[in-house]
């Protein structure tokens, strides 16, 4: 159920409220994150434990008022290297995604630097297929990002990075498996396009993530796509169930981290399919203790002091023990959840670039 909060006139009252507070707290910061002894982690500088500080404020702002975020079809006219993407035929989804309520649909992506030509080969060049983070009901604007992923990009070796903004889960059509129809659509619009799944590195960050996981054990079980080059995730929620939100809270880093409970509870009440999960569905929510054999490289970065870090890391060890998988985790120090976004504010630029080359290393002798 909405917060209070999320309806007028009570959110008009809680944004006044909210401002007044957050300049007093704001204060309080800092001034005690002047002092090395009191800040959340031992070796955050101040301006990494503000940044946490200010992302958290943020977080449990947008989830009190409800608020989803940027709405990136609304720049389909406006900006070139923003285009919308048409599902492919009904055989493209089969099993868990031919749902009779959620159906597949068109949706945005924004490319970097630019959309392919006409006259461009795409079958040679590489492309970062990424799929973003927000827990299922919030969408950042990728202009703000656009940097992260020229950075990407470069680091990678690629040509080009498609931000694959999947439907939110606003409503009963758009809950789970909307996200993965999505993904699927995503992906075979590079093929169409002409590029070579062999230059397709998929990657995705925290829901992301999950979309990622979800779109490799799908790709492993038809034969209408071939399976890409490799997988990158980065902080990905791979333990999604009824109660995330509340176990979040006993989470030994939950306080280190700028994720809110309520968030990521909100996440889960809005994704969740209504009525009972089958049971061969269920891998394809929460992934975790439910690994699957693929021939897909899988890359897996998550942050030393992150929320998510034991049930990542429990993941890519269920991965590795899969005979056949090929599975590399990196762990970022002082990092917390969801790098890809945020290495700029916090200075990660050299550890965000150590990760994507050492996940473009791996990729490169896993051929």
């Amino acid at each position: 159920m909405a917060p209070l909060s999320s309806k007028q006139p009570f959110k008009a009252i809680y944004i006044v409220c909210f401002l007044i507070k957050t300049a007093i707290i704001f204060a309080f910061l800092l001034t005690r994150f002047l002092f090395p002894r009191l800040r959340p982690v031992p070796g955050w500088s101040f301006k990494m434990s503000m940044s946490a500080a200010i992302t958290r404020v943020f977080f449990n702002f947008t989830t009190n008022i409800r608020s989803r975020g940027f709405a990136l079809e609304e720049l389909a006219h406006k900006d070139e290297r923003v285009v919308i993407v048409k599902p492919p035929d009904k055989r493209f989804f089969s099993g868990f995604l031919a749902d009779n309520t959620v159906q597949p649909a068109a949706v945005p992506t924004i490319w970097c630097p630019k959309p392919f030509q006409p006259a461009e080969d795409a079958r040679n060049q590489k492309v970062i297929l990424h799929y973003p983070g927000g827990a299922f009901i919030f969408a950042f604007n990728p202009i703000q990002f656009y940097q992260n992923m020229q950075d990407a990009v470069s680091h990678m070796g690629a040509a080009k990075m498609c931000w694959a903004q999947y439907r939110l889960a606003s409503s009963p059509s758009t809950r789970f498996p909307a996200s993965i129809q999505d993904a699927v659509t995503y992906y075979h619009h590079l093929l169409h396009l002409g590029v070579s799944p062999r230059n397709i590195i998929l990657s995705g960050e925290s829901a992301g993530g999950n979309v990622v996981i979800a779109l490799m054990r799908y790709l492993e079980s038809q034969t209408e796509l071939p399976l890409p080059a490799g997988a990158m995730l980065w902080s990905p929620w791979v333990d999604v169930n009824a109660n995330s939100g509340h176990e979040w809270t006993r989470n030994e880093n939950a306080k280190r981290d700028f994720l809110p409970s309520s968030m990521i509870q909100w996440g889960v009440d809005d994704y969740l399919p209504d009525g009972q999960i089958q049971r061969e569905t269920m891998p394809y929510i929460s992934p975790l203790h439910h690994p699957f054999k693929t021939k897909i490289p899988l890359f897996v970065q998550a942050g030393a002091v992150e929320g998510l870090l034991p049930s990542i890391k429990s993941f890519a060890r269920e991965m590795a023990e899969v005979e056949g998988n090929r599975v590399r985790l990196h762990v970022t120090e002082l990092a917390v959840h969801g790098m890809f976004l945020s290495y700029p504010g916090w200075g990660f630029q050299d550890q965000f670039k150590a990760a994507v080359l050492d996940a473009r290393e791996f990729f490169e002798h896993s051929v």
